[in-house]
């Protein structure tokens, strides 16, 4: 997901007349982890050997009929929905296909209508970072740093911090990454949404961003874009993050992406969640899951303290 300042975005939509509107991505549905089928398996064989005889087959044979049956109706509805998805994919990239052919036949007409007004937005930044007091990475952002490293050179910064340029905030915000670009005069927001995390003062954990929308509000005050994935999309989806971030920027600079970016698959969109999501996150250990599968060896391991408790 990413955010404009209102002026910029205005921008960026202008169109001349007859143009096709612009599509809107599909979020891929997401199936349930398989481990908590495998916990019911277990206890219901224990149950059974604990019962013992004939009553403890009798509970074992029903549970497992249960479970499978729970399990087979599951896996049918991830079907259904993805069979789903994949029908209007196809119907997404039809259309993607054809605003983005329109763009390219009309491609003078459209940046010169977009072309001034963009710069213009461009122009009323507000606020720059400053040097972050207590910067506090968080699990996945070195493995991502290097990606950002690689496809943009000297453009990525981070322990920054945003200063409130209306002053109604005490404390700076500090975004994860900063993408700087001097000479367009754009300041892009990176951000990595984890579903919850662990409080080390109370020692729990606890849902996390749930409500982004101030911080959000404060970065496109201030003149810049946010741009937000999702954990999950960075420690699966790297490059397609990193394509995503290129997608943004050759929306400002009005140009064309490199031609090294097609061999990457566009990032497959992921949903957001609420208070309800995040607390079922939780109970499946849902970071601890993907962190322990995605991230490299060396970086859970320097880590591995504080991922066993998500």
């Amino acid at each position: 997901m990413h955010l404009w300042p209102r002026r910029l975005q205005q921008a960026l939509d202008a169109l001349p007349p007859g143009a096709p509107p612009r599509p809107v991505p599909v979020v891929a549905p997401r199936r349930r982890p398989r481990w908590p089928w495998g916990v019911s398996l277990a206890m219901v064989v224990a149950v059974g050997i604990i019962v013992g005889g004939g009553a403890g087959l009798m509970l074992a044979g029903l549970g497992l009929g249960l479970v499978g049956v729970g399990y087979a109706w599951e896996a049918q509805q991830y079907r259904q929905q993805y069979q789903h998805y994949q029908h209007q994919q196809e119907i997404y990239q039809r259309q993607k296909q054809v605003y983005e052919q329109w763009l390219k036949e009309h491609e003078s007409e459209v940046q010169q209508l977009r072309q001034p007004k963009i710069q213009q937005a461009l122009q009323k930044m507000v606020a720059y970072p400053e040097p972050a007091k207590y910067p506090k990475p968080g699990v996945s952002e070195a493995y991502f740093h290097s990606f950002l490293n690689q496809f943009f050179p000297g453009m990525i910064h981070i322990n920054l911090a945003l200063g409130d340029p209306i002053k109604t905030y005490k404390r700076p915000y500090e975004p994860d990454f900063v993408y700087i670009d001097e000479k367009l005069n754009l300041y892009l927001d990176i951000e990595i949404d984890e579903p919850y995390f662990y409080d080390p003062k109370t020692k729990q954990v606890k849902p996390h961003h749930i409500h982004d929308q101030k911080r959000d509000e404060f970065f496109l005050a201030a003149g810049w874009g946010v741009v937000r994935f999702s954990e999950y999309q960075v420690v699966t989806q790297p490059q397609s993050c990193c394509k995503y971030i290129a997608e943004v920027i050759a929306q400002v600079q009005q140009t064309p992406l490199d031609t090294r970016w097609a061999l990457i698959p566009d990032l497959e969109p992921e949903p957001g969640w609420d208070e309800a999501k995040a607390q079922q996150f939780i109970r499946q250990r849902t970071r601890y899951h993907y962190l322990k599968q995605y991230l490299p060896k060396e970086i859970f391991q320097e880590q591995q303290d504080y991922i066993m408790r998500l």
